[in-house]
Order: C-alpha cells, then structure tokens, then sequence
C-alpha cells in the first residue's frame, strides 16, 4: 500500500508572501511525502511578485500560487489537513475555522518581508531571509519521524521548530559574509565585482589626469584626486555592498563564495545528524524573526490538538 500523503496548510494574514514560500518550498523538498497549500485570513488577492522572484531564483516552484481566504479549506470536500502552520503572528491570533480531520498545529512566526522599507536590494534580501528561515524549518519538519512519535512529543517536536530559530537568530558567518550578500549567486556578484573595480580604476586615473591639467600644484592635485575617488567609493559602497560585499576585486569574491558555501555545507550536514541540536545555525538577520510563543491570544495555533486518527489510520 502507498506511503500516506501528509496535507499541510501555511497560513498568513495576507497570503501573499510567507505562506506562498512555505507551500512552494514543502512541495518541491517534501515531494512525494507532503502536499502543500497555502491560505489567509484576509487575503490580499494577489502573490508578492519579490515572493515569486526568490522561489524562482533559489529553483523552486513560482508559478500556478493564489492568495485565498483559509475558509475555502474548511468546507466540504476540501483536502483534509495533516498540520496547519501559522507563519505570522496576526493570523496566530484569530480564530480559526474548524479545520476536518483535527489537524497538528504550530506557530512558525516570521517577520513580513513584505513590510520591510528600503531599496530593491534591501527589500529582495527581506525575502530572501523568509525563504531561508522556512526552507530551515520546513527541512527540520520533514525529517521528523512522524510515524514513531506519540501524539503529544510530535506537537513538542513542531513548536520547538518555530521556538528554536526565534532564540537562537544569529550566527557569525565564516566567510565574513553577510546574509544579504550572500542571498546573491556567484555571477552576479562578480559582475557587481568587475563593474566596481572598472569604475573606481577610471575614476582615479581620470580624475588624476584632470586634476593635473588643470593645476600644477601638487597639494591641489592631489585634493582634485582624492575628493572624485572619495566620493565614488561611497556610492559604490552604497550601491554594490549588499550585492557582492564591494570588495571591489573579483578574486575576492570568489574566496568569500568558496568559503560560504564550504560553511554551509558544514551547517546543513550538522542540521541533519542532529536538527534538534540546541544551537543549530540559523541565518543572520536584516529584520527580526518573531515568534508569539509567549502571547496569551494565540488562539489558532496555540490550540492544543490531537492528531487526527486517519494519520495513524494510514500510516
């Protein structure tokens, strides 16, 4: 007999964003042992197109996602829910519908990306971090031994997922890489790399050229070199560092990606021995990861639930 599909629903506020990662990240690494499905409370209508850009840049589904009111899995003839998981803290404060089945639930609270105000490339690293910090939790989830666990230690096992990345939010990367610059790939960043060091190189030896036609005195030669070069640097700097680091020599970045990806590695396999270590990494943050573990109003995922007897049914 076939292995039992475990249903399991992302919840969020809006559905535009956090929920719509969870669903694409548990169905493409879950696949074959999990069906994925995302709903709001009050859905904004439409996906966050920096939410589809991320899964489409990381090589996870983007396409064919909705953003839907979480009613429409409640009703008659929808598909039964294994785990309901809230990923944002308002939606872990209403009350939910009465789900069939009885399904497992947890808080997993993430900050909106949504929300986060800056540039392009501040906001996209937002939910890059989203991504991660699901893609973490959910890899943890799908190694649970869900077959072997007693009802109540698998409700400790699904809280403890959310409760850990919340205490334990930041890790010193070897590579001396921030998360936003590494949210980035390799090409990228070099071509951030070449295009930083070609403009700097131009703009001292022409500001040099200029500042010595235009004056024989040294001192001002020099002040015509250094305020261009100065200046330069910070738009650079401003513009490139959260793309490549603004090294501003390719080489570079080439060490810092060989490194980072060597530390990762190091970090997924030790995640995998042990994902309940008590201070497996998680990535550094450019806004905070929350978690209402401590709310008195966490009524939807704080409800204490049985598991539905057609998971031990089935399995």
């Amino acid at each position: 007999m076939a292995d039992h599909i475990f249903n399991v629903l992302f919840l969020c506020t809006r559905n535009s964003a956090r929920s719509i990662l969870g669903e694409s990240i548990l169905n493409k690494d879950g696949r074959g042992r999990f069906k994925a499905y995302s709903a709001g409370s009050h859905p904004k209508g439409v996906v966050n197109p920096l939410a589809l850009k991320v899964l489409k840049s990381f090589g996870y589904p983007a396409e064919g996602f909705s953003s839907k009111k979480w009613e429409a899995f409640a009703e008659p003839g929808s598909p039964v829910m294994d785990f309901v998981f809230t990923v944002c803290d308002d939606a872990a404060g209403e009350a939910c519908p009465v789900w069939p089945g009885q399904p497992m639930t947890a808080h997993w609270g993430i900050e909106d990306p949504a929300r986060i105000e800056g540039n392009e490339i501040m906001r996209e690293a937002a939910f890059v971090q989203a991504f991660k910090y699901l893609k973490t939790r959910i890899g943890i989830f799908i190694n649970l031994p869900l077959r072997s666990l007693g009802s109540l230690s698998l409700q400790t096992r699904l809280r403890e997922i959310g409760e850990r990345n919340r205490r334990d939010g930041r890790i010193d990367l070897a590579s001396g890489e921030s998360e936003l610059t590494a949210a980035y790939d390799l090409p990228r960043r070099l071509a951030a790399e070449a295009a930083g060091t070609g403009v700097l190189v131009a703009t001292v030896v022409g500001s040099g050229i200029m500042a010595e036609t235009l004056t024989k005195d040294v001192a001002l030669a020099l002040l015509g070199n250094t305020l261009p070069t100065g200046a330069i640097l910070v738009v650079l700097i401003t513009i490139l560092g959260p793309v490549s680091g603004a090294h501003f020599n390719p080489a570079v970045s080439l060490v810092f990606a060989a490194g980072t990806d060597a530390s990762e590695n190091r970090r997924n396999e030790a995640k995998r021995r042990d994902p309940f270590r008590k201070h497996w990494p998680t990535p550094v943050r450019t806004f905070t990861d929350s978690s209402s573990s401590g709310r008195s109003n966490m009524r939807c995922a704080a409800m204490v639930p049985v598991m539905s007897p057609a998971i031990w049914a089935r399995t």
